[in-house]
């Protein structure tokens, strides 16, 4: 390590002593010369001319020799500084070229492993597995996704069944109402909200453990509100459009389906995740699927054995609408205000999802 320390400096020491050795002998032949050019004639008149014609010749070599070392050491200097530039530049570019050429060969060594994988496991999963796996998955939002809603929509504008299972159903009065289908099988099951204790199974699995009684019993009563706003507003918007047969169940309140010709839809309710959102993880599934079959028997199996009902049409009366709804608990007091939050609750999502 010394050793290299010492290197640049004896290369320094080299030069210092060159440049003092060129300087010392200009500067000899300079004295030589004007020695020779003064005092020869004085000590030799007779070969004065011999003194001058030497003196000033070996002066004129001298300065001659000066400004050729200059020039030419300058030109050299450039030659060798161009001639390293493009050296550097030469061997950049190799540098560069070789790593292109590797990375390029890395891309291609990886998409080669990921297609081969692809043709084995995940192409063995599609094809002996593919009724089991969802055609589409959304995240977890806290607001209306455009595109699931207008995925939703576009299908349920030509499908002839629409199945829903849910807690509140808080969309389906403007989903129905932007289709105006009038030919459509509509069948909807939500919560009884008159069993607090299946509430309170669904707020937990919801939202998670709510260490407050005061707290919990709030979230259950906002949870009864919104099932007397969806029945309400079906009633306001849709038994004009379409019929509507509404039951009441008292059964697993984990996961939400939407039934349709096309494919089905899934959202999971679960307290495992860091902040619950107002759209859970949901998949959806085509009509081939096993899940499509599994959960419309379910469905089906459901509404069967559900005992509360109403069916809204052109001949449900008001009369009715207020026998049913005190019958599951809700106070008609309320119904005033219910409907204006129904109607904001509708008219905030559809100018969310452009449908006003």
């Amino acid at each position: 390590m010394s050793e290299q320390r010492n290197t640049p400096n004896r290369h320094t020491l080299v030069r210092l002593l060159e440049q003092y050795t060129l300087r010392f002998f200009v500067l000899l032949l300079v004295v030589f010369c004007f020695v020779l050019f003064y005092f020869g004639p004085q000590l030799l008149p007779a070969y004065k001319e011999a003194f001058i014609s030497v003196s000033t010749s070996l002066l004129a070599s001298l300065i001659f020799a000066l400004l050729y070392s200059f020039i030419a050491e300058r030109y050299h200097q450039a030659a060798v500084n161009e001639e390293l530039a493009h050296s550097v530049k030469n061997a950049v570019m190799e540098i560069r070229q070789a790593e292109q050429e590797y990375i390029q060969s890395i891309v291609e060594h990886t998409t080669a492993k990921i297609d081969a994988l692809d043709r084995t496991h995940y192409r063995d999963i599609s094809t002996h597995f593919r009724q089991f796996i969802p055609a589409r998955s959304f995240p977890p939002t806290s607001r209306p996704e455009k595109e699931f809603n207008q995925l939703l929509t576009d299908e349920l504008s030509h499908s002839r069944t629409y199945f829903f299972k849910g807690v509140t159903g808080r969309y389906i009065s403007s989903r129905l109402a932007t289709a105006r289908r009038h030919n459509l099988t509509c069948k909807v099951l939500l919560s009884d909200p008159s069993n607090q204790d299946l509430l309170r199974l669904y707020v937990k699995d919801r939202f998670g453990p709510i260490p407050l009684d005061s707290k919990m019993n709030k979230h259950i009563e906002q949870v009864r509100r919104e099932i007397f706003m969806t029945i309400i507003d079906l009633f306001d918007q849709t038994r004009l459009i379409t019929s509507v047969e509404i039951k009441l169940y008292r059964g697993p309140v984990f996961y939400r389906t939407e039934i349709l010709d096309g494919f089905f839809i899934v959202s999971f309710f679960t307290s495992h995740v860091p902040i619950p959102t107002a759209f859970p993880t949901t998949h959806l599934y085509k009509q081939d699927s096993f899940y499509y079959e599994a959960y419309l028997t379910d469905f089906n199996q459901t509404f069967e054995l559900a005992d509360k009902s109403i069916m809204i049409n052109t001949r449900t009366t008001e009369q009715v609408l207020h026998t049913f709804l005190t019958e599951i608990g809700c106070d008609l007091a309320t119904l005033p205000q219910l409907r204006e939050e129904a109607e904001q609750f509708r008219l905030a999502f559809l100018a969310h999802t452009d449908w006003q």
